[in-house]
């Protein structure tokens, strides 16, 4: 009998927990949809706040982009700055937060640097033709059509034999 207790004790246990799941998957939805509302309406400061939360409950590198452009369109260059280079410490390979930082030193009129960055972004690029076409999207996602086709010649120029 005793076992029969703990088994229906473990069976509701599970059932409850399973009926928890539902309304924290519709909050973080609900979260997100409002997120995404405030960023078309361009209120970016309240669009920030709640993808920067997404982006630390997930983890996923779409909210952390979306956060990045909030704070780049609420002209909060300085906090954009201080997170990606904190983003960069962590993960020193990620060449989408790469070119979010040489966006951002453009954007504060560091064009020199910008340049360099840039052009070091397609020098150390692996050159296979799937991380040249990654490379050149992501320029083209800032709208940097110039960056792109140099990613590309320098591409062909090093795959092609």
């Amino acid at each position: 009998m005793l076992k029969f207790a703990k088994h229906i004790t473990l069976v509701l246990l599970l059932l409850s927990l399973t009926s928890l799941l539902p309304t924290e998957v519709s909050a973080q939805e609900n979260k997100s949809q409002l997120a995404f509302e405030y960023y078309r309406n361009q209120d970016f400061e309240k669009s920030a706040v709640l993808f920067l939360e997404l982006y630390k409950e997930r983890n996923n590198t779409y909210y952390r982009t979306y956060y990045i452009q909030s704070l780049v369109k609420s002209e909060q260059l300085n906090e954009a700055e201080k997170f990606v280079n904190r983003e960069l410490r962590r993960n020193k390979n990620d060449i989408d937060l790469k070119i979010e930082q040489a966006y951002i030193f453009e954007i504060q009129g560091e064009k020199d640097k910008a340049e360099r960055s840039y052009n070091d972004i397609i020098q150390q690029g692996s050159i296979t033709p799937n991380s040249v076409k990654n490379l050149a999207n992501n320029f083209i996602r800032k709208r940097k059509y110039e960056w792109a086709e140099k990613t590309y010649l320098a591409g062909q120029k090093n795959i092609t034999p």
